[in-house]
């Protein structure tokens, strides 16, 4: 898998690298097209309720991701930012750092993070409600 991510990273990966050469089979498209998506950036240019709940264990989302879109998002009305201590990338509860082989045991969503969507749901609900 290190050499797959790092073709990824590399800046000569083409359209024409083969999907079997990089990370979970995925077209270099994919790859590509990320390279250029700031998410806190594509976020500012929505105009409606978000609800941000990143897991504090998340490998691929880390802190520092967090803390980039709540600063993009600051000031802004409608925005609500929840932070979940116990999850993984999958929203799945877990102790300690979290590792990829998280992903090979089945698990659900923590009833935690289904009830905080759920709220936050009902909650725009009333605010169109009052409109």
């Amino acid at each position: 898998m290190g050499e797959q991510v790092a073709r990824v990273k590399n800046p000569q990966l083409s359209p024409q690298t083969p999907a079997a050469d990089l990370p979970l089979g995925i077209d270099p498209a994919y790859w590509l097209d990320l390279r250029g998506y700031d998410p806190p950036e594509a976020a500012k240019s929505l105009k409606r309720p978000l609800l941000v709940l990143p897991g504090q264990r998340d490998y691929q989302v880390t802190m520092e991701d967090f803390n980039r879109r709540r600063a993009a998002l600051s000031g802004r009305d409608l925005v609500q930012f929840k932070l979940d201590p116990k999850c993984n990338h999958l929203f799945v509860e877990g102790a300690g750092q979290s590792t990829p082989a998280e992903y090979q045991t089945p698990d659900s969503v923590a009833r935690s993070v289904v009830d905080e969507i759920a709220h936050w749901i009902g909650e725009q609900r009333q605010v169109c409600a009052r409109k």
